[in-house]
């Protein structure tokens, strides 16, 4: 499994790389409809690969769900309303090998729900919570998911620190500031990761992160050991 997130953060891509975090995708308001078409690349050695153009019917923060040859994968359209993604399989890739291709539109960071003066929901964790310990991070991009344990240092009620590793990154900076997650992390070959999330229960993160070396928004988790 850690094989599978190491070329998760490792993969290169020539797609354009979506600069910001824009999109909540714990907070699902609506669906939409989307096109996507394929475009076969080059394969080397029994691997072969696709590009998929991707255009959804919302102007900004689609989800999109869909499967290749009976594996799962998403994308998230975080800077308007077209994206691509690169996609690999054991024989040719064209379009009949997608299937149940599904279209939800994430919350946009930003909007009303997301003020500091909201009311805070009856399951929102409190910052007495201890988080210090040990946890298990669970990243997952379109090559599958991998696993990864970090370490939360809690100073004071609502402020903590993170530290650890992320498959072949290593953390630089990662902090806990009440419910809000933030993590940057990189590697030897100049591979940046920002993460975001928001700790959603005694024992519980989730969010998204991107990076440098590919395109898109993907999905991670940390639960307490």
């Amino acid at each position: 499994m850690r094989g599978l997130i190491g070329a998760c953060l490792l993969m290169v891509s020539t797609i354009a790389f979506g600069q910001g975090n824009n999109c909540d995708c714990q907070q699902i308001v609506g669906t939409c409809a989307v096109s996507v078409s394929v475009i076969p690349t080059e394969s080397t050695k029994g691997s072969y690969g696709a590009d998929l153009k991707l255009t959804s019917s919302a102007p900004i923060c689609s989800k999109v769900d869909y499967y290749v040859d009976g594996t799962p994968y998403f994308t998230i359209l975080s800077q308007g309303n077209r994206g691509e993604d690169r996609v690999f399989g054991q024989k040719p890739i064209t379009r009949a090998n997608l299937s149940s291709i599904s279209c939800q539109i994430c919350k946009q960071a930003g909007t009303p729900a997301d003020n500091p003066g909201r009311t805070a929901s009856p399951d929102q964790p409190s910052q007495k919570i201890d988080l210090s310990g040990t946890w298990n991070s669970v990243q997952t991009c379109s090559f599958g998911t991998g696993t990864s344990t970090i370490t939360i240092t809690q100073t004071n009620p609502g402020d903590a620190s993170i530290s650890g590793r992320l498959a072949n990154a290593t953390i630089d900076s990662g902090r806990i500031e009440g419910d809000t997650v933030t993590i940057q992390a990189s590697n030897w070959l100049g591979n940046q990761v920002q993460m975001e999330g928001r700790v959603v229960g005694p024992g519980r993160i989730s969010g998204t992160y991107t990076q440098t070396a590919s395109a898109g928004v993907r999905q991670w988790s940390a639960t307490k050991t």
